[in-house]
């Protein structure tokens, strides 16, 4: 698999993990990992205390039509796909449920630098998050489209952002997105945790939010737009934080 250009195919069937499967670049380009379909093929997590798959450092991922279970109920678990320091990747159809205190998916840098360029996931599923849905962070020209969110914050409560773009990022879309059973979390975010570096020229259009207390928040952005987002709140957002789109720190 870690050949150039090569592909790995996965077929129908449940693969329990007694680690999680970890892959580190170093000059590897063009990683593909097929499997049969979402629920069809599923690597599901046994009890190690990390997330289910890592990957690190390799260009020209694509990952298609398969299951990531994180075991929730075993602890320790973490983030269910964890990318870092890709170019030109996709994630496609795939699922990650029962995930543990973290998101189901993320494509980052994870330092103050923009190191990643054309990430996409597209037609993604989270469902049974602990933590959050769905992020990606120090990219440039990235986009997370037709993604599906279902149920976060199951441990950690107000922490179950559904999906999320996180600063530094620039020239990045969501789109055609819904979110759903977050409760007394937030749909839709971006932010920064790094002070003073701001998200640029961002889009985010045709979103669903159900039963978030907070559809979205946006944060430490310029030159952004929201276009077309459709709220239904939840009950929380009668006496918690209550607000359709939420303005902080510019």
């Amino acid at each position: 698999l870690l050949a150039t250009g090569r592909q790995g195919i996965v077929g129908p069937g449940t693969y329990l993990l007694s680690a999680p499967i970890i892959f580190t670049g170093g000059g590897t380009k063009g990683l593909k990992i097929k499997g049969s379909g979402m629920g069809v093929s599923i690597f599901k997590r046994n009890n190690f205390p990390s997330g289910t798959m890592r990957f690190r450092n390799i260009d020209g991922i694509v990952f298609e039509d398969f299951t990531l279970d994180g075991n929730r109920s075993a602890p320790g678990g973490t983030v269910g796909l964890d990318i870092t320091n890709t170019n030109n990747s996709c994630l496609n159809r795939i699922e990650a449920r029962n995930i543990g205190a973290s998101y189901g998916m993320w494509m980052i840098s994870g330092v103050n630098a923009i190191t990643q360029e054309n990430n996409r996931i597209v037609n993604c599923v989270v469902r049974n998050s602990g933590g959050a849905g769905l992020q990606i962070q120090g990219a440039r020209h990235s986009s997370i489209s037709n993604c599906f969110v279902d149920t976060t914050g199951l441990d950690l409560p107000g922490e179950g952002t559904g999906i999320a773009l996180k600063v530094p990022i620039e020239y990045s879309v969501v789109s055609d997105c819904t979110v759903r059973n977050g409760t007394t979390s937030v749909g839709f975010s971006v932010g920064s945790s790094f002070i003073g570096t701001r998200g640029k020229y961002l889009a985010w259009n045709n979103l669903v939010v159900e039963n978030y207390a907070t559809a979205f928040r946006i944060g430490e952005v310029e030159d952004s737009v929201v276009n077309n987002l459709v709220y239904v709140g939840s009950q929380e957002a009668t006496t918690g934080l209550g607000d359709c789109i939420r303005l902080e720190n510019g």
